[in-house]
């Protein structure tokens, strides 16, 4: 069977890749990417210890920002544009 990100691994890989592209954003710390497909770890690894990183920080952050999740964001996507979020919503799409 074919898969999106050619294999098993591509995928885990896209969806931590775009969980700490979303983290960035909702933190407005700057995160680049070229591609969504793009690979950060070759390591399975490295990649599971990524993963586990990244649900601790949105654990973290939810914590911490219960009042703020209804105040809108501006954030650039990958093309530059300009666009807002509303932090309740938007978590509901990144989980």
């Amino acid at each position: 069977m074919k898969l999106f990100f050619g294999a098993i691994h591509g995928t885990l890989n896209h969806l931590c890749l775009v969980d700490q592209l979303w983290y960035s954003r909702f933190v407005d710390q700057p995160f680049s990417v070229k591609c969504l497909d793009q690979g950060l770890y070759r390591n399975r690894s490295e990649l599971k210890t990524a993963i586990l990183q990244g649900a601790e920080q949105w654990i973290d952050y939810v914590k911490q920002a219960s009042g703020e999740l209804s105040v809108p964001k501006v954030y650039k996507n990958t093309k530059g544009i300009e666009n807002h979020l509303l932090p309740a919503t938007t978590l509901l799409h990144v989980f």
